[in-house]
């Protein structure tokens, strides 16, 4: 019997007799058919292999008469072009040989966190776990890539990156619980906020330009001169991704919390901002809403466990 259960554990671990590397090779050579390569009505039609670690960006590179080409950034300090059209790799570009002088932290341990590129194409920028950014101009059609700088000044791992089209500067939020805004031109830094928590995620609203930053559980909404107009509360853990949705005017949000929760989205930029004095009486409110849920919680549990003892 312990030879059997051994087995069929090893079974479980191996299906099909194959380690995982094999099944990924094997899903290729697998393309004609149509049971393998489906997944809820959608066909894989290519395989773009080239990064040896977690992918943390995709973007579509769009440039006139050029909208099949696909930027991916990763863990393994690579960026890579595709060509979606034919499946194949344009050039790759590895962050660790590319930027060598001048440098103010090691990159040997760092990774890409973040990234984004500008809505013309014409550049990128992706944010490191050594407490950096760098900014690379796309110079051709052929994609070749120059660094045009750096941006540091935060005092621990950046978190993310995004670009501000309507003021076409550059923002970045940190764990150093900091959110900084940066010229395109000279990347110098001039603008700067304390979030009160770490940065987890961050974007741009694409109707109104307000920069939406999430600190632990809680939505935070500055506009382009970070004056913070909004703080939305709702998620009982970290908000681990948020997106925008203009069409329907809302923001989605993902947590911890096994959640998705559907926000209104802001639909004014120069709605009135919050002073300091407004955000620390909301954030004293909702931790006295939190202790009494707790104390509620607690009380409800003590109930329940006398009944048990009584029973």
């Amino acid at each position: 019997q312990k030879e059997k259960g051994a087995g069929q554990e090893e079974k479980e671990e191996t299906p099909n007799g194959l380690d995982p590397v094999e099944q990924m090779n094997n899903f290729q050579e697998s393309k004609e058919s149509s049971v393998t390569n489906r997944v809820a009505g959608f066909t894989c039609r290519l395989a773009l292999c080239k990064h040896t670690a977690a992918v943390t960006g995709l973007f579509q590179l769009q440039r006139k008469g050029c909208n099949h080409l696909l930027l991916s950034f990763g863990w393994d300090l690579l960026v890579c072009v595709w060509d979606l059209e034919h499946g194949t790799l344009v050039t790759s570009l590895d962050v660790t040989d590319a930027v060598c002088s001048n440098q103010t932290h090691d990159l040997a341990d760092s990774v890409i966190t973040d990234a984004d590129v500008t809505p013309d194409g014409t550049a990128f920028g992706y944010s490191l776990s050594t407490y950096e950014c760098h900014i690379w101009s796309i110079l051709s059609d052929k994609c070749d890539m120059s660094l045009k700088g750096k941006l540091v000044g935060h005092k621990k791992e950046v978190t993310q990156i995004c670009w501000h089209s309507f003021g076409k500067f550059w923002v970045t939020g940190s764990e150093d619980e900091t959110i900084r805004l940066w010229s395109h031109d000279s990347l110098t830094q001039f603008d700067l906020v304390q979030a009160k928590g770490p940065v987890g995620v961050m974007m741009v609203d694409k109707v109104n330009g307000c920069i939406i930053a999430t600190v632990r559980d809680i939505i935070q909404i500055y506009n382009e001169q970070l004056h913070l107009l909004q703080c939305n509360r709702g998620h009982d853990d970290i908000i681990k991704s948020i997106i925008h949705i203009p069409e329907l005017n809302q923001y989605i949000t993902a947590s911890y919390d096994k959640t998705i929760k559907i926000w209104k989205s802001m639909y004014h930029r120069s709605f009135k901002a919050l002073d300091d004095q407004e955000v620390d009486d909301e954030e004293e409110g909702t931790k006295e809403e939190k202790r009494e849920d707790k104390t509620a919680h607690d009380q409800s549990e003590s109930k329940d466990s006398a009944a048990g003892v009584e029973e």
